[in-house]
This record gives structure tokens, C-alpha cells and sequence, in this order.
């Protein structure tokens, strides 16, 4: 996941949009799936390959009918300016023959099935290994259905009990915040949402645990307009002055929050007040509307 930071001081504006997924957690039976296709033909890491869904699939507001997979265990399109990613990340998922006597390939598989406008694209990783944990393994499969637009993962036997992974489904433009979207967080079987990055679930869920990303139609956010909220950049930080009532809260990459007042007038939020260097700003009126940014602090 892209988190490299080289700016010195800045901003970026982030859209208030509403997520366009809901999540669901249930369980299920995991079965392997049987005439698949092999993906990879030997040891695989870090390999990424471009497939053929078979039919189109609606991944956020984006039509698709090709998918980059990316054998560390994500789905993803790609416009150029964002990343539309789906599956697990931050977790360096590697051939699962690389923990095997004799190396042998455990191959990457998918696989579609059912009718015409009720296909499902299936992809599976068998007993693959993490990179630097010689004893970890995990079973998942990642479904992708042609009506819905949703997305499951499905997980089967893994012997990670406190190996963190992250799963989840976002939009990324090159900042440090999703445009859209959510990681999962915390327990990995009652795991929590979130909307910042770099968070994850503190091992794999249960054999049979299925997460369901439920694709919903995105709600339209009011946004606060500059007549509302004027914001300016100085070497000291963050100037801003409205004429409303209006709460603004600061969080930190980690999503806890580290600062909250009301605000009814000019005022700076200053670099010196916080040891992080990176923030999430939250402004909002009384009746909800937003003005979210991406700040990183001058140092």
C-alpha cells in the first residue's frame, strides 16, 4: 500500500462521500473449488496478472470486465489517478511451496460459474504461505458476483493466530485516506470498519467465516462550501474562519481522535499543537455538512 510521504507541508481536499458498501459477516461451508484454472505455473511472488472476468462487474461507479490480480492476495482497477482495490493488503502472501521440503507450486486458481447475468468470478489461494513466517498458511477465496456487484471473502483453514492481516475494499487516490470504502479492524472475528489506512485485523478469522461487501447505491453528503468555511495554508498551520457554529475534529493516522472544539469564528489550527505530522481534519455544521482534508503538518 502506498504510504511514502515526502511532503513538507500541504493539503489535499477529500470529498465527502458516503461509502458505497456495506459489510456483513457470516458463515459458511468453505469448499475448494474443483476444475479450475491454474493461474501460476511455478513458485509465485509478487506476480500480477490481468483476467478475463467473463462478464461486467460494477466495482464502485467503474464498469469492468478484466480485473488485476495481484498474487499477494488483491483484486484492483486502476484509472490512473485511483485505485479501486479489493481483498486482502498489508500482508506479503507468497506460494505456499515455498513452505514445502521440496518446493513445490501450489498454484493460484479461479474459476466462473453459474448462467449468464448470474455469474460469479472465483479466485482461490491454497495453503499459502506468509513471507517470513515459515509456518504460517491460509486458505481464502475471493468472489465476485455479476448481479449484485459484491464481493465476499471466504476463509478456510489457516494455522494464523496472531499474525495480523488487512482486508477490505477501497478507493485510493495517492493520499493517506480512502476516497471510499473500508478496511476491517480489530478482532478478526468481530471485526470492526474503518475508513484509514493501514489498519488490520489481528490474525485470520475462523475456517468457514465469510465477509460480505455489500454493494449499496452511495448516498449523496452536502458539503460545506468556501462561503461557509474558507481555509488557509501558512507555515504555521491551518487558518480558518466561518460565520456558523461548527464542530472540527483532528485525528490521527491511526483514526483516534486528538483534538475536537467548537468553532464559531477565525481561528489557526497550529503545527506545534500535535507530535504527528500527518492529520485527518473534520469539519461539520450543526445540520451535517462536511468539509474533510488530508494535512500534513509542516516540520
Amino acid at each position: 500500500m502506498k504510504k511514502i510521504l515526502t511532503i513538507l507541508g500541504g493539503i489535499v481536499m477529500v470529498g465527502a462521500t458516503a461509502q458505497s458498501y456495506d459489510f456483513n459477516q457470516t458463515t459458511n461451508t468453505y469448499t475448494p473449488l474443483s476444475n479450475a484454472v491454474a493461474l501460476t505455473d511455478e513458485l509465485w511472488d509478487d506476480q500480477e496478472y490481468d483476467v478475463d472476468l467473463g462478464f461486467t462487474f460494477e466495482l464502485f461507479d467503474q464498469e469492468v470486465s478484466n480485473i488485476h490480480l495481484d498474487v499477494n492476495g488483491q483484486l484492483s482497477v486502476s484509472t490512473g489517478t485511483q485505485d479501486y482495490s479489493f481483498g486482502l493488503f498489508a500482508t506479503d502472501i507468497v506460494d505456499g511451496g515455498f513452505n514445502t521440503p521440496d518446493f513445490t507450486s501450489i498454484p493460484v486458481q479461479y474459476t466462473i460459474e453459474g448462467s449468464a447475468g448470474d455469474q460469479i468470478f472465483k479466485v482461490q489461494w491454497e495453503d499459502a504461505a506468509i513471507w517470513g513466517a515459515t509456518e504460517a498458511s491460509l486458505d481464502f477465496q475471493i468472489w465476485m458476483y455479476e448481479s449484485s456487484g459484491n464481493v465476499e471473502i471466504h476463509f478456510g483453514e489457516n494455522n494464523i493466530d496472531s499474525l495480523p492481516i488487512g482486508v477490505g475494499i477501497v478507493i485510493e487516490g495517492g493520499g493517506i485516506a480512502f476516497s471510499d470504502g473500508f478496511l476491517l479492524t480489530g478482532e478478526a472475528n468481530s471485526p470492526q470498519t474503518t475508513t484509514f489506512i493501514g489498519q488490520k485485523l489481528d490474525g485470520a478469522p475462523d475456517n468457514g467465516t465469510t465477509f460480505q461487501f455489500i454493494r449499496t447505491a452511495a448516498a449523496a453528503v452536502n458539503e460545506l462550501t468556501e462561503e461557509a468555511l474558507k481555509i488557509k495554508i501558512t507555515s504555521e498551520g491551518i487558518n480558518y474562519q466561518t460565520n456558523e457554529s461548527l464542530t472540527m475534529q483532528v485525528f490521527d493516522l491511526e483514526g483516534r481522535l486528538i483534538h475536537h472544539e467548537k468553532i464559531n469564528q477565525y481561528g489557526t489550527l497550529r503545527n506545534e499543537q500535535f507530535a504527528c505530522s500527518v492529520l485527518i481534519v473534520r469539519f461539520q455544521s450543526e445540520d451535517g455538512r462536511l468539509k474533510v482534508l488530508r494535512y500534513f503538518a509542516a516540520r
